[in-house]
């Protein structure tokens, strides 16, 4: 679960240090020294493509709308433009993905639990009804 939404989790931290007076930059780099996750890969490339060049960073080609999303606040935050509206609605549209995700998510869990049920524990609830039949069973056609 915790690597259910990494852009959200980025995004509510950048709203947490930006409230602070933090700066974005700094904000990724905390990111990146306390996460390990897909999500970094996409934010590192996104810093190192900062520090290479001051002129406008171009978007990798393969990126989910989330993440073209972010990069895109990001390359702003390196114009100068405000990021807090925009950051507030991509935080509140994140939010509402990630509560999908989980309903689907608890949607397929008891079809998901009910393998370990049918393949362990109804076989041994069986033994324990047919099995005292079959023993007596045996002991009267021993006789």
């Amino acid at each position: 679960m915790e690597d259910l939404a990494p852009p959200y989790h980025f995004i509510l931290e950048l709203i947490y240090d930006l409230e602070g007076g933090g700066v974005v930059r700094t904000a990724v780099k905390k990111y990146l020294e306390v996460h390990n996750n897909s999500f970094c890969l996409f934010l590192k490339q996104w810093q190192s493509k900062q520090q290479l060049s001051g002129s406008v960073l171009q978007a990798p080609m393969s990126m989910s709308s989330y993440q073209k999303a972010i990069w895109d606040l990001l390359e702003l935050s390196q114009q100068g433009a405000s990021l807090m509206v925009p950051l507030y609605e991509l935080e509140k549209e994140l939010r509402f993905v990630c509560e999908e995700q989980l309903e689907q998510h608890l949607a397929l869990l008891p079809y998901k639990l009910m393998i370990p049920l049918l393949f362990f524990q109804f076989p041994a609830l069986l033994l324990l009804l047919i099995g005292p039949l079959i023993g007596q069973l045996l002991s009267e056609v021993s006789q």
